[in-house]
């Protein structure tokens, strides 16, 4: 299989991951690529601006967030990160990746939620401080969460029962 078969076989958000990046690579290059792709996710797509000590999150894959002082931005949700900035020595980035060890994913790991209702502004909840109640809805009522996300939800309530930690409503 060459490399525009394989190419070819990806997912476009696979695709778009590699990127012109991947010219004049092998195929076992690119395999290796992907197969580091797949184990190395993000999980907090954040930055803090030197100027205007701004911390911003990009939540969604075409969520472009500004700091207050617009030296520099971020995008990409989950999927990828992509800094927007003059010199590097203008942000500090704050992005943790599932290489990273679970307390510090939990601590990272925010969840959109409307509330119990489903009426209530969206905001974004820590998974460490999610209530027992709200991770085991999710895992009954959230379908279409990628198995990813899914394992980290299972990974949190394990945590939770290993280390006698309860959180109600």
């Amino acid at each position: 299989m060459n490399f525009a078969e394989y190419f070819c076989e990806l997912s476009v958000l696979e695709q778009l991951r590699f990127g012109s990046s991947m010219l004049g690579k092998t195929k076992e290059e690119i395999k290796e690529i992907h197969n580091n792709m797949e184990t190395k996710r993000l999980i907090l797509n954040s930055i803090q601006c030197k100027h205007c000590l701004d911390i911003i999150t990009s939540h969604s894959v075409h969520d472009y967030v500004t700091c207050k002082c617009g030296k520099v931005s971020t995008d990409g949700g989950l999927e990828y990160q992509h800094i927007s900035f003059t010199s590097k020595l203008d942000f500090k980035n704050l992005a943790v990746y599932s290489t990273d060890t679970f307390d510090k994913i939990r601590e990272s790991f925010s969840w959109g939620s409307y509330g119990k209702s489903g009426k209530e502004e969206k905001h974004w909840i820590i998974l460490k401080d999610m209530s027992d109640n709200h991770i085991k809805a999710i895992l009954i009522t959230q379908k279409q969460i990628s198995d990813f996300i899914r394992n980290l939800f299972i990974k949190e309530q394990q945590y939770r029962k290993d280390n006698n930690i309860t959180i109600k409503e």
